[in-house]
């Protein structure tokens, strides 16, 4: 009897999520189209494309720097 009693309760909670996702993915579209010229003009100015190619090349100075170490082993072979 309880395992119906939580299925329920499952069910419930899993609508719950799916309609508060549903909901906040709504609200974030309208604020987008609400503000969508405000941000295709902002990719226009010097400073917001200079940041945009500045973290699209961050990773990849990262990676170039990186340095492979030999793995250290607390072990000896002979054991």
């Amino acid at each position: 009897m309880a395992k119906v009693a939580s299925d329920v309760c499952d069910a419930r909670c899993q609508l719950f999520h799916s309609e508060m996702i549903r909901k906040e993915n709504a609200i974030r579209m309208k604020w987008f189209l609400k503000n969508q010229q405000r941000l295709i003009d902002q990719l226009r100015e010097p400073k917001f494309i200079k940041r945009a190619k500045e973290i699209i090349t961050e990773p990849k100075k990262r990676e170039a720097a990186r340095v492979d170490k030999p793995t250290i082993c607390n072990y000896s072979a002979d054991l």
